[in-house]
């Protein structure tokens, strides 16, 4: 439990309901003894724990549950007659009601309660219920302020989040220069603090508007305390390579001159450790950071050193971190445990002036209440202290509030602005205690028979109709309520909010019936900002969204250019781009004279040589073909420090089945349904035992635990995929194992096209001959799940097999109509699963080859690399990121006008999208 932290928080929020709901740990044992075996055991546990729990906890005291414990007890013997008053206050634990009851008996005691007849207040009926048992007398208060009338109530329906939280700016600006309220009148109430508080300040703060905020906790504010936090789990020991990753990413690491600023060392480190494989864990990465130093070292000829640099300074900090680490392995104080992790973390990341060396300086108080204490309880608790909120940015009253919904209570404002009002956000998704389910806490509350009040989870949403309701009470002249339309960054659909039902009439009353809103209020849809003077668009909140504005008019035609080079440059290259209604050198299609020059020295250089893949790469998307085969831009698979990839599975297995059909071609036992299958498993058993040692040695292959588990994997599959062909009586033999062929890799084999000869080159995993050399079977080992039948060449997006019938005709002088082309399948989930080319289809396919090769080798020559948006291959494209497509309506609408396209559409089969 104490390493599972959302198990740990579940059971302490239900300790914390039990503790606050009025069970002690006699009262626990009390319930287990006399009504515990009509429970499941999961309850019973539960209280078993707690008791335990509290026993453990009384003795120390100074936890929440104990002092209001002795509050109740001491509260008569306060001598001095006090008048208490409680606003504001609609719901109470149990501790908190025997606390009233007992100061009640000795001193004045008035509460305000939130009230009315409406369905919202339904939350707050039992309150002054319990009140009037009591012997509380109920008197219906005065009214606080007339609410506002329907024609100041403006409901908003915004794009997004942030368009949203600038819409509610812009009407505070309107409102303060209007009306002439001061920005101390207005309030923005969030029934969410993500992402509003944040959009909401970040728009406040641009237009120069005095706001207060209960601020982001400390570790965003702070990157010190985010380096720390990140520094607590390699403190810990066992770390991983994801773990050590985030703490380099994150933290302000101090340089001193080890990596010049201008070099990013943490990105250079991930990028060299990734392609070396590197992978450790806890003390084992100072050795295997030391290993890849001297590696980088070898290979450094005292030009570009930048990788060795920065291996250099990674293992440095490494280094420090680990040897520091021993320090924190045995019980200490609070106060050693504090001295030590400042020095650590200004010893890493300087700046001693942090506010989170501050926070971290009010830990060694603890020790007044236990000491020694191990380390992961220090790490808790330092994760808690620095997770907390930083300093407010300004007193409350000093500019406009930004508060939780939830504080509002008894408040008023002149203005009140409610964004966010959607289903899933307001009302919340409410769930119940998984250890104490609700019904579990009504069967337990009948036993107490009044004496414990344990509150159902599910109540949560009709407290929020209280709270809805009390928040539009706080306006006094104005409100607004507002909700997205959409997700920012995801673009889901967002459904407007059930509680606008709440929404408040003239006369008070709230919007019932057909009605969408009560008579008089309407809702005002708004768009994007665009600019000034522009229908349908709000006004400009700040210097940068006018200058914003100007920009917009100016790149529509209208308009001065404003001021700054880097603008004109960059408006030019939007107008070029957006403006015109055929691809630009901005979407992949470069028509320079210097570029096409560039693109045929590549052809020359490279022989005019194309490997299958990259037809079929760029058949998919010329423009990932573009960033990959032309610029060289890479794609780091990090390595997963857990388990084996998928790619580096397939790797291992092509390894395997190379090596065995080699060790079986040595030892004589082609064909193989004729051979003696137990010596052909001895064989495979030996091979695959062998391969699968050196990978472990070799690769990352993650924990042990998973490692065993891929391994059955990887021998399951191979075994399988050797049983099947053992029973196949098959005219051929393998003959050649991982052959190359094409320039500077064996045989050349060319291809006419109408324009040029071109050649092909690649790695063929299997090629069988028939025994009288007469046929051939071109075999190509896929280790992921192979679905359907070959359905031709689509548009060269499946290209390969035709390519190795053609290379395996030239290699061999056999006929391509001799030959035939497999995928097969090595893996579990499409066992024994084959995907066929005959070569006796070829006349059917040639001309198609030949006019989709001649295609993409003229599109490849005159730099068409159309970016064209497919959402289903750039969803899980890992070039995504540097990819300008991202509008599919508006690339295929260039695509549709532009001629240079017409031929690749055609022949792709794009066209019909």
């Amino acid at each position: 439990v104490r390493k599972t932290e959302g198990l740990t928080a579940s059971f302490l929020g239900s300790f914390a309901d039990l503790g606050e709901g009025g069970v002690d740990a006699a009262g626990a044992a009390d319930f287990l003894l006399k009504r515990g075996s009509e429970f499941e055991a999961r309850v019973r546990g539960v209280f078993e724990l707690y008791r335990r729990f509290r026993d453990r906890i009384k003795p120390i005291g100074l936890d929440s549950i104990s002092l209001f414990s002795e509050a109740i007890e001491r509260a008569g013997s306060i001598e001095t007659k006090y008048a208490f008053f409680g606003f504001g206050l609609y719901d109470f634990n149990e501790l908190q009601w025997r606390l009233i009851s007992e100061v009640s008996k000795h001193h004045p005691f008035t509460f305000f309660v939130p009230y009315g007849d409406g369905e919202e207040y339904a939350f707050a009926r039992p309150t002054l219920e319990r009140f009037a048992g009591m012997g509380f007398d109920i008197m219906e208060g005065p009214k606080s302020g007339r609410l506002v009338t329907a024609s100041r109530v403006r409901i908003v329906n915004a794009p997004g989040e942030e368009e949203e939280s600038r819409a509610i700016v812009e009407r505070i600006i309107a409102l303060v220069r209007e009306r002439g309220y001061a920005f101390s009148d207005v309030a923005v109430l969030l029934p969410t603090a993500d992402p509003y508080q944040d959009l909401v300040c970040e728009a406040l703060g641009e237009a120069k508007i005095p706001f207060f905020a209960h601020a982001n906790p400390l570790s965003v504010e702070s990157s010190v305390a985010k380096g720390i936090l990140n520094l607590l789990p390699l403190l810990r020991g066992g770390f991983k390579r994801g773990e050590l990753i985030d703490f380099l990413s994150a933290s302000p690491l101090r340089r001193e001159g080890a990596v010049p600023r201008a070099v990013d060392a943490v990105a250079l480190w991930i990028k060299a450790s990734a392609e070396e494989g590197i992978s450790a864990v806890g003390d084992e990465w100072e050795k295997e950071s030391m290993e890849l130093v001297e590696k980088l070292s070898r290979r450094s000829t005292g030009g570009d050193d930048r990788f060795f640099d920065a291996a250099r300074f990674v293992h440095g900090v490494i280094s420090r971190i680990l040897g520091e680490r021993k320090r924190f392995l045995t019980p200490s104080s609070w106060t050693d445990f504090t001295e030590r992790l400042i020095s650590l973390a200004v010893e890493l990341f300087g700046n001693e002036d942090d506010p989170a060396y501050e926070y971290l300086n009010a830990i060694p108080t603890l020790d007044a209440v236990a000491s020694p204490v191990l380390f992961e309880t220090f790490a808790s608790v330092v994760g808690k202290v620095l997770s907390a909120p930083a300093p407010p940015t300004a007193r409350f009253g000093e500019g406009v509030s930004v508060l939780p919904m939830i504080s509002v209570r008894g408040l008023r404002f002149k203005a009140v602005f409610i964004p966010g009002l959607v289903e899933r956000v307001f009302p919340s998704i409410v769930r119940q205690d998984p250890l104490l389910l609700d019904e579990d806490r009504r069967k337990i509350n009948e036993f107490f028979e009044g004496k414990v009040l344990l509150t159902e989870k599910m109540e949560r949403l009709d407290e929020e109709k209280l709270i809805f309701a009390m928040a539009m009470n706080a306006a006094e002249d104005f409100l607004q309520m507002s909700y997205p339309r959409y997700e920012d960054g995801t673009g889901r659909p967002r459904m407007m909010s059930s509680y606008f039902r709440f929404v408040v009439q003239d006369d008070g009353s709230a919007g019932r019936g057909a009605a969408r809103y009560p008579a008089g209020i309407d809702e005002e849809r708004i768009g994007r900002f665009i600019g000034v003077g522009v229908e349908g668009s709000r006004r400009p909140i700040s210097p940068q969204e006018l200058f914003l504005s100007g920009a917009g008019r100016f790149l529509g035609g209208d308009g001065i250019v404003p001021v700054g080079s880097f603008f004109k440059a960059a408006s030019k290259m939007v107008r070029e781009r957006w403006g015109k209604k055929r691809f630009t050198r901005y979407d992949g299609v470069l028509q320079g004279k210097k570029a096409q020059r560039e693109l045929k020295r590549l052809m020359v250089d490279g022989g005019w040589a194309f490997s299958p893949t990259s037809f079929e790469q760029y058949a998919r998307c010329p423009f990932a073909y573009f960033l990959s085969r032309v610029l060289g831009v890479e794609t780091i698979d990090e390595v997963d420090m857990i388990s084996v990839t998928p790619a580096l599975r397939g790797i291992i297995t092509h390894r395997i089945l190379a090596r065995l059909y080699e060790k079986l071609g040595s030892e004589g036992l082609f064909p193989l349904y004729s051979a003696d299958r137990e010596v052909v498993m001895n064989v495979v058993d030996e091979v695959v035992l062998s391969e699968l040692g050196k990978a472990e040695e070799s690769e990352p292959v993650g924990l042990d635990v998973f490692w065993e588990l891929e391994r059955e994997k990887i021998r399951e599959a191979v075994y399988f995929f050797v049983d099947a062909e053992l029973e196949e009586d098959s005219p051929f033999v393998p003959s050649y194992f991982e052959r190359s062929f094409g320039v500077g890799a064996g045989e050349d084999v060319s291809f006419e096209l109408k324009s040029r000869k071109i050649h092909f080159r690649g790695r063929i995993d299997r090629l069988d001959v028939s025994r009288d050399a007469s046929e051939f079977r071109v075999i190509d080992y896929k280790t992921g799940k192979l679905n359907g039948k070959y359905d031709g060449i689509e548009g060269g997006r499946h290209i390969q097999l035709p390519i190795y019938l053609i290379a395996a005709s030239s290699i061999l002088n056999i006929p391509i109509e001799k030959g035939v082309a497999e995928y097969r399948s090595v893996n579990m989930m499409s066992p024994g699963k084959v995907v066929r080319f005959e070569g006796a289809e070829w006349g059917e396919v040639a001309s198609e080859l030949v006019e989709v090769i001649e295609t993409f080798v003229e599109g490849m020559t005159k730099g068409l690399f159309f970016a064209l948006a497919d959402e289903k291959l750039c969803q899980n494209c890992a070039l995504r990121s540097a990819c300008p497509a991202g509008h599919t309506g508006a690339t295929y609408r260039k695509a549709e006008a532009d001629e240079r396209a017409e031929r690749y559409l055609a022949v792709t089969g794009a066209a019909e999208k």
